[in-house]
C-alpha cells in the first residue's frame, strides 16, 4: 500500500509535469505564431535577409524546444507544428516568387537599356546631327529603370561614350561652320 506521503508526491509530480507540457505547448505556439507574423509580411514590403535569419531563428528555437522540453503529446504538438511548417513553406515560397519576379524585371530594363545603346551607338555613326535624338534616348534610358550591379554600369558607359561622340561631332561641325562664316 503506498502512503499518503507518497501517493501526495506523485500527483504533485503529475501536476508539474502538466504543467510543464502546458508551457512548451504555449512556447512551440508563440514560434509558430512569430513564424505566422513572418510569412504573413507583404512581400513588397519584406526585408528578406532579416527575415529569412528570423525564420531559421525560430525554427533552432522550435527544434531546441523538441531536444530539451519536456515530452510533449503527437496530437498536441502536431497541430502547432503544421502551422509552424506552413509558416515556414508560405515564406520560403513567397521569397522565391518575389525573386524570380524581381529577376524578371531587371531583364526586362537591361534589355531595353541595351537597345537604347544600340541605339545610340548607331546614332553616334550617324554624326553630328543626332543630338536631338539622343536626348530622346537619354529620357528613354531615364524611365527604363534601374538594374542592380556594374551591368547598368556597363550600359551607362558605352551610352554616355556614344553621347560623348555625337557631342564632340556637333563642337567639330559647328567650329568648321563658324571658321566659314567669318571668313
Amino acid at each position: 500500500a503506498l502512503t499518503p506521503a507518497i501517493a501526495e508526491l506523485g500527483a504533485a509530480k503529475a501536476e508539474a509535469n502538466k504543467e510543464a507540457i502546458a508551457e512548451a505547448l504555449a512556447a512551440r505556439t508563440a514560434l509558430a505564431v512569430a513564424a505566422e507574423d513572418i510569412a504573413n509580411q507583404d512581400a513588397a514590403k519584406t526585408q528578406w535577409k532579416q527575415s529569412g535569419e528570423k525564420m531559421a531563428k525560430l525554427f533552432e528555437q522550435w527544434q531546441d524546444s523538441q531536444k530539451t522540453g519536456p515530452k510533449v503529446p503527437k496530437a498536441q504538438a502536431d497541430p502547432i507544428w503544421k502551422r509552424f511548417s506552413l509558416a515556414r513553406t508560405r515564406f520560403e515560397s513567397a521569397k522565391r516568387q518575389y525573386f524570380a519576379s524581381l529577376d524578371s524585371a531587371n531583364k526586362a530594363v537591361r534589355a531595353k537599356k541595351n537597345e537604347i545603346v544600340e541605339s545610340a551607338e548607331k546614332l553616334a555613326a550617324a554624326g553630328s546631327d543626332s543630338v536631338v535624338e539622343y536626348r530622346k534616348l537619354l529620357d528613354a534610358w531615364k524611365s527604363a529603370g534601374r538594374t542592380p550591379g556594374k551591368s547598368d554600369d556597363a550600359l551607362w558607359a558605352r551610352f554616355k561614350a556614344a553621347g560623348d561622340t555625337i557631342h564632340s561631332a556637333r563642337q567639330a561641325t559647328a567650329a568648321v561652320e563658324s571658321v566659314e562664316t567669318s571668313s
